[in-house]
């Protein structure tokens, strides 16, 4: 059979539910053979497309599938375009296995391949937020927590300087305005308490009528949700963290107030006083050192 001969072969049994026979396609071929195959991703996406099994039983043949590939020292981190011509939506491996949702398969690809996570486009973390796979996102913080929550940084600060850009442009990828412009509570709990994510000016200004009503679901219904508290701090913008940081870390040691008499005159503070950059003593990044 030609290259191309074996490629159509090894698709239609994908197709077909046949993984055993692809598994052992993949032990029993040469070096070259196997270069002429369909990459990783692309299987991924052929299986859920198909459906010919149970998506649990196809997440278990999908990693012996890919236990197959790094057996045969495939690197499974290498996004070159294959034969298959980087055919789908994703880039990388590891953002096929979280965006369709096989969490057992994702696990694998972290832990025995040592995948990265932020090759390709879009971004593994943010295609499981998009499409609810709540498994899939506790995996990725669990095995990749520092990279992640250092993502997770990045995006609070999108836009905290400069409001003028509002509405011209929006950060490339951002967990947790995907969430919360969806209305997902469970996706918003898993980046808050995994992730310690927190609201962007930009999240804030795209969707300040849907976080109260996730917030409203987070917490008790006697608390007030629209003033500031210390367990709400993460759910206010950026730039209001920033000024209540300074606040507390900067002027309130230095008056003659307690810090019980600081914390009541914060509460006072609704989201979004403070999101003119201008506010902001001398621009500094005060949100590094948050309460």
């Amino acid at each position: 059979m030609s290259s191309d001969d074996i490629f159509e072969q090894h698709c239609s049994d994908i197709a077909e539910g046949h993984f055993a026979k692809c598994t052992n396609r993949i032990l029993n071929a040469t070096d070259q053979e196997i270069a002429n195959l369909p990459t990783l991703r692309s299987v991924v996406r052929v299986a859920r497309m198909t459906r010919k099994k149970p998506k649990a039983t196809q997440d278990i043949l999908l990693c012996q599938y890919a236990s197959a590939l790094i057996t045969r020292r495939v690197d499974l981190n290498d996004n070159g375009a294959n034969n298959d011509g980087d055919w789908g939506p994703f880039k990388s491996d590891v953002a096929a296995a979280a965006a369709y949702g096989y969490p057992k398969l994702l696990k694998l690809l972290l832990v025995d391949a040592n995948c990265f996570i932020t090759l390709g486009s879009p971004r593994a973390f943010i295609r499981a937020v998009a499409k609810r796979r709540y498994e899939c996102i506790t995996i990725l913080l669990e095995h990749r927590k520092e990279e992640l929550q250092n993502i997770l940084h990045e995006e609070e600060l999108a836009y905290a300087f400069d409001a003028s850009i509002y509405g011209q442009r929006k950060p490339a990828g951002n967990a947790l305005q995907t969430a919360v412009a969806r209305r997902d509570v469970i996706a918003v709990q898993i980046l808050r308490d995994k992730g310690n994510a927190r609201i962007s000016d930009y999240c804030y200004w795209k969707n300040d009528e849907k976080l109260p009503d996730i917030l409203a679901k987070l917490y008790e219904p006697h608390q007030n949700i629209l003033a500031w508290s210390k367990h709400l701090h993460w759910s206010f913008p950026t730039t209001d963290r920033q000024m209540i940081n300074y606040l507390w870390n900067g002027i309130a040691p230095k008056s003659q107030f307690p810090k019980e008499v600081w914390l009541i005159i914060l509460s006072f503070v609704k989201r979004g006083w403070w999101m003119d950059p201008s506010a902001i003593p001398r621009g500094r990044l005060i949100a590094y050192y948050d309460l």
